[in-house]
This record gives structure tokens, C-alpha cells and sequence, in this order.
């Protein structure tokens, strides 16, 4: 079976949740098709499409609508009048536009072999690898090749804080060192990571773009944590056992110190 990064950050919950996550159906939520839309739009070029209507099969003009898009379902007006605000924004934020036009390829689907475990995974933007130093123009800093993720957040999440404490919850840092070596970084005798950014940009409100750019320190505790993740992977495959949080009695006891944070929202 060939590992995508999607399922594998699930085993950093359970096993258990791991193996759950491989036959879960997945809920296609507005954050999502906002991203995609986003993504195609600011990315390759390509307009989503846009249906203002009734979204009836029974109608004819949807339902030939839905053929000739292979079946995807339509964004609404209101939807898509968020995403130009989106793609508008990165067309404004100068750094945004200097890393995507320092990545020659868009949405590269790569196929790679690590521990001796088929890999697969898409990658949003990257451009020439290697050792051959070149500094990038907007800011200065020497570049050892580029790749690039852009995400999009809620108003609340855009202050980069927050941002990057979603993006640990959601492991950014480890999504784009796996993608890093499936583009052919090679971590066992290089002297630095390529530039690696992750462009948040702002779904509602002022549409504002953050760049993060990951430091070689977090990268290298990222590429750790997946070794982590893929030898747990690699035992539970090989005992078929996919434990959940505890098999053996867990004991709830008086005065525990649960930590700050564990209280209902």
C-alpha cells in the first residue's frame, strides 16, 4: 500500500485512529472547497466553477452542468466571491507572489520510497533543488531550492501565533518535510534544508497573507517525528495490531494535576 502524509499524521493520535482514517469518508466542509478553489485559481489559473441556481439532478441544465465537470459539486456566488478575495490578496502581498514565481512547478504529484515504504503525496508549488546557492530577491536569504504549501485559515487564526499553533495541531512542519524528501531533498548528507514556506492567507474578513518560513531546527525535529510515525507504522504492520490510547486499566485517581487547558471551551 503507497503512504500518504493525510493518513499518516493520524497515527500521531492512535494507531487505532491511523487505521480508522483509511476507510473514513472524508467531509467536504467550505474551508476545504474554499482551499481548492484557491488553489486551482492563484496556482494553475483555472476559474472554479460557479453555479447560481438550484443544485437539482432532476433539473436539466444542472445535471448536464455536473456531467460536463466530471461530477464536482458547484461553488455558490457568495463562495466564490471569497475566493477572489482570497486570490486577490496573494496577488497583492509581494512576498507571496516572489516565492510562487520562484517555483517552476504547481501541484507536483510525487511517488518516492522511504524506509523501504512506498511514499505519495502532491505538493503545492516548487522550484529547482540542489546546492547551487541563489539568493531570493525579496528577502535576502540564500535559497538551496524551494518548495511552498498555501493554506488558508479562519479571520482568527490569521495572527501568525496562532497560525503556527494550528499548524502544529495539524502538523505542517512534518507535511512539508515529507514532501521535502519526496522532492528529493536528501537527509542524509545535506547541509540544508530547501526554503520551505507555508503561505497562510485569511478566508473572510480583510483577506490578509502571512508567509511562514520553517527554520532548518524545526525541520530537522519534523524529519524526527516521521521516522517516529513510520517505525510505529512499520511494527503495527508487521504484528497486525493497531492499538488505540490503552489496552491495560487506566487509573482515575484523586487530586490529579490534569494540566492547564483540559476544561470545556
Amino acid at each position: 500500500m503507497t503512504l500518504h502524509f493525510s493518513q499518516l499524521k493520524h497515527i500521531a493520535t492512535t494507531p487505532r485512529n491511523y487505521r480508522h482514517q483509511l476507510t473514513a469518508t472524508p467531509k467536504d466542509t467550505l474551508a476545504l472547497r474554499l482551499g481548492r478553489a484557491v488553489h486551482t485559481r492563484w496556482l494553475l489559473g483555472v476559474e472554479p466553477w460557479v453555479y447560481d441556481g438550484r443544485r437539482d439532478k432532476r433539473i436539466k441544465e444542472y445535471a448536464a452542468a455536473l456531467e460536463e465537470h466530471d461530477g464536482e459539486e458547484p461553488m455558490k456566488p457568495d463562495e466564490y466571491e471569497r475566493v477572489v478575495g482570497m486570490c486577490y490578496a496573494l496577488d497583492a502581498h509581494p512576498l507571496a507572489c516572489d516565492i510562487r514565481d520562484a517555483c517552476t512547478e504547481r501541484e507536483k504529484h510525487m511517488t518516492w520510497t522511504r524506509d523501504g515504504i512506498e511514499c505519495e503525496g502532491t505538493l503545492d508549488m516548487c522550484g529547482p533543488r540542489g546546492l547551487v546557492e541563489h539568493v531570493m530577491p525579496a528577502t535576502g536569504l540564500p535559497q538551496y531550492g524551494i518548495l511552498a504549501e498555501l493554506k488558508s485559515c479562519e479571520s482568527r487564526r490569521i495572527q501568525p501565533q496562532s497560525f503556527q499553533r494550528q499548524g502544529e495541531w495539524y502538523h505542517y512542519p512534518e507535511q512539508t518535510a515529507w514532501y521535502a524528501i519526496g522532492n528529493g531533498t536528501n537527509i542524509t548528507q545535506m547541509t540544508h534544508w530547501p526554503q520551505i514556506w507555508v503561505i497562510s492567507v485569511e478566508s473572510s474578513g480583510a483577506f490578509d497573507v502571512v508567509c511562514h518560513l520553517l527554520t532548518n531546527l524545526r525541520l530537522d525535529e519534523a524529519n524526527k517525528t516521521i521516522d517516529t510515525w513510520l517505525e510505529t507504522y512499520r511494527q503495527c504492520t508487521d504484528d497486525n495490531s493497531w492499538p488505540g490510547h490503552a489496552n491495560a486499566p487506566v487509573v482515575w485517581d484523586a487530586d490529579v494535576d490534569f494540566g492547564p487547558g483540559d476544561g470545556d471551551d
